[in-house]
């Protein structure tokens, strides 16, 4: 979890692919920031047998710069390699 004490209550949210060196199988989950709340909503998740999916998520106080990651790793319920 991460968390940005935000006395503006203003954040700004955005998310990238963390799979360095491979192609990401699933479209990357979309990212909403509302007051000081980001919210990451993901459609899918790999496949049984495929590889993890990675994404780092950077928070940002939209008015003095602070800023904190948190990353976001989907694996299919089953289990997936290195997971």
């Amino acid at each position: 979890t991460a968390t940005l004490i935000s006395a503006s209550g203003a954040i700004a949210c955005s998310i990238s692919d963390s799979n360095l060196g491979s192609a990401t199988t699933i479209a990357k989950p979309a990212v909403v920031a509302a007051g000081a709340v980001c919210t990451v909503t993901a459609n899918a998740v790999p496949a049984a047998g495929a590889a993890n999916e990675t994404f780092t998520i950077t928070i940002v106080d939209s008015w003095n710069g602070d800023h904190a990651t948190a990353t976001l790793t989907l694996a299919h319920p089953t289990g997936s390699p290195g997971f």
